[in-house]
């Protein structure tokens, strides 16, 4: 009970933030626009909205164990319509990062408890299970825009009193209302629970290279094509730990994507 407690005043407390509408994006948040008539999810990188599909969030980020109401999701007001809604669906079981598997397992395997992940907003919430779990929807602002935080809470395996610490990950896809939009390629979040910094590094490449290669890389802008822009984001990226920016996925952002997205140079095909 005191954790449903704990999960419902945060939500209000998100829900009352989310109500302030704005021009600008937050850059921290899963921004979110459309394209060809689908849902895209973005990530700011150096000032630019770039797609990607791999996020991460940090629980205990409010001071709150087990609970964290970020990444929150935004876009710009007019990016869809006023009167349908916006909605996500869990399509598979929260994973565990196993490192010295360098994979994620299921949460009752190797010594897990099997935690679950629980997502929520007010009254309703949604539980990981086994597979796939059908989400819930929220009304689209009256701007056009969705700037959403919903709470996720980590919830302990059978008989034990906190989830286990580590680095675990959820795979998500968002779906509109609006027939004339279509729902979301999958993305993940992946959840540091007092994990170390080496492991959510490690499971976010993983992600990144099961979702396989770039079919234009080096479009770091979603433009269409590879130019300055893309040029400008990658050097600003410069150094980085990571990121879209990272097209080699070695880690960090040099010389070896600069001759990447050199190699892409023009329009994508």
């Amino acid at each position: 009970m005191a954790a449903r407690r704990r999960t419902l005043l945060a939500s209000v407390l998100a829900a009352a933030i989310a109500s302030v509408g704005g021009a600008q994006v937050h850059q921290s948040d899963i921004i979110l626009t459309v394209e060809a008539g689908a849902i895209v999810t973005n990530a700011v990188i150096a000032s630019e909205t770039v797609p990607d599909r791999v996020f991460t969030a940090t629980f205990g980020d409010s001071g709150f164990d087990g609970f964290t109401a970020n990444p929150g999701f935004d876009c710009v007001p007019g990016t869809f319509a006023v009167g349908t809604r916006l909605g996500f669906n869990l399509r598979g079981p929260w994973m565990r990062w196993d490192a010295d598997a360098s994979a994620f397992v299921a949460t009752d395997e190797n010594g897990g408890a099997g935690e679950r992940l629980e997502v929520s907003f007010l009254t309703l919430f949604a539980v990981s299970a086994d597979g796939p779990v059908p989400g819930f929807d929220l009304a689209i602002q009256s701007n056009g825009g969705w700037h959403r935080h919903l709470d996720f809470v980590a919830l302990p395996g059978a008989g034990e009193p906190a989830a286990a610490a580590g680095v675990y990950a959820m795979e998500f896809e968002l779906y509109s209302t609006d027939a004339g939009v279509a729902t979301s390629a999958p993305f993940w979040i992946v959840y540091d629970l007092d994990g170390s910094a080496a492991d959510v590094e490690a499971a976010v490449e993983h992600l990144r290279a099961a979702l396989g290669p770039d079919p234009c890389p080096g479009d770091l802008d979603a433009s269409g094509d590879v130019g300055f822009p893309d040029l400008l984001v990658l050097l600003t990226d410069w150094g980085a730990s990571g990121g879209p920016a990272d097209l080699d996925a070695s880690g960090d952002v040099g010389f070896p994507d600069l001759l990447v997205l050199l190699t892409a140079w023009g329009p994508c095909s």
